[in-house]
């Protein structure tokens, strides 16, 4: 595996690869970056694996949702995403700095991770199936050099995941009651 801070690319794929297994992959052309994993076939606490160290992520809250992502054995929270409402969030890391989850499409699930002075930092651009679920990603020249960068892309995927399938057993749940 190897670390961000080698990537020089600017595109970037997040891959599962076996349907109904939550696995997922961050890939650059043949290089392998990131794995995520959930913990359980239920629930929300997954690991994320990397070269720069192992780190956990949970889904909490329910009308107010938040995602903390810490170092694995580490009761510290490196960063925690609030989830407000129409599908944007705010990342905040605990120097203080914030960097804002936007959606930038309706039906397809799309967001750009914006620093504070207005610069999108990367592109997740989810290519949901019924099965797998993929995305790319695309990080700009500028975000290549953020020391936060695999933060953004790790709990932005994850928090992708989770809201495709909160939507899915939302749709399923109401198919099933006509």
């Amino acid at each position: 595996m190897r670390s961000l801070r080698e990537f020089k690319g600017t595109r970037m794929q997040w891959i599962q690869p076996r349907a109904m297994v939550r696995h997922h992959e961050l890939w650059s052309a043949q290089e392998l970056y990131a794995s995520l994993d959930w913990v359980q076939l239920l629930g929300s606490l997954a690991e994320a694996s990397t070269a720069d160290g192992t780190f956990t992520l949970k889904r909490g809250g329910f009308l107010l949702p938040y995602v903390t992502i810490r170092e694995k054995g580490s009761d510290a929270d490196l960063a925690v995403l609030s989830m407000g409402m129409f599908r944007h969030g705010t990342l905040e890391f605990p120097n203080g700095r914030k960097i804002s989850l936007l959606s930038t499409r309706f039906w397809r699930l799309e967001w750009d991770l914006v620093d504070e002075n207005g610069l999108t930092l990367c592109t997740i651009s989810m290519n949901p199936t019924i099965l797998k679920h993929s995305a790319d990603v695309t990080i700009s020249e500028i975000a290549r050099r953020d020391r936060d960068l695999l933060l953004m892309v790790v709990i932005g995927w994850y928090t992708m995941v989770l809201v495709q399938q909160e939507r899915a057993a939302a749709s399923s749940s109401a198919a099933g009651s006509y």
